[in-house]
């Protein structure tokens, strides 16, 4: 790969140094690098340790991430689009705003990720377009908006608690989209 990694003070550090992408990224993460859009695309980072890494924006497509932990990173606005994430930890990763379009999340742990405005992969992670509020759902969370909960705990959310949480734009909201919402999740829920 003939490009390098940005540093925050605006340096490089060059995987020709390094050996490889993968050794590089590891360097960086080392010293506490911000890897903040990072060109990582089709980067071999398996089993790399990004835990609590910052990779806010950076791109991702295609990059092989399988068995990698991810945990407590920040993959906010990232693209990951095609990325291997098969068997990766995501535990309490940022994944607000990032692009998983046709990522592989095969036996990906996404506990407690945040999922806030992400466009899924159409299989562990799926989208709902309906309005107002962004809906993302798991096998077992539901996010609305910046809210989430467990699918069978959102199934029992009345219009009235739903006012208390946003106001009469979420109880109309609600009274609106509740059926079609679980409508769509049970006829196409996420692997």
């Amino acid at each position: 790969m003939k490009y390098g990694i940005n540093r925050i003070d605006g340096g490089m550090i060059m995987p020709k140094r390094y050996g490889s992408v993968k050794s590089a990224v590891k360097a960086a993460t080392e010293q506490y690098i911000s890897l903040r859009f990072a060109f990582l695309r089709g980067s071999d980072l398996r089993g790399s340790d990004l835990s609590g890494a910052n990779l806010f924006g950076a791109n991702l497509i295609e990059a092989d991430l399988h068995e990698a932990d991810l945990s407590r990173a920040d993959l906010s606005r990232a693209n990951l689009s095609w990325a291997n994430l098969t068997w990766a930890n995501l535990t309490k990763a940022d994944l607000s705003e990032a692009n998983l379009t046709w990522a592989d999340l095969t036996w990906a742990d996404l506990t407690w990720a945040d999922l806030f405005n992400c466009i899924g992969n159409g299989g562990e992670i799926k989208n709902i377009n309906v309005g107002t509020y962004h809906i993302t759902y798991t096998k077992d969370v539901l996010w609305v908006g910046c809210e989430h909960w467990p699918i069978e705990k959102a199934r029992q959310i009345t219009v009235e608690q739903a006012r208390k949480i946003d106001g009469d734009k979420a109880a109309e909201f609600w009274a609106k989209n509740k059926d079609l919402i679980f409508a769509s999740i049970d006829a196409n829920p996420a692997i």
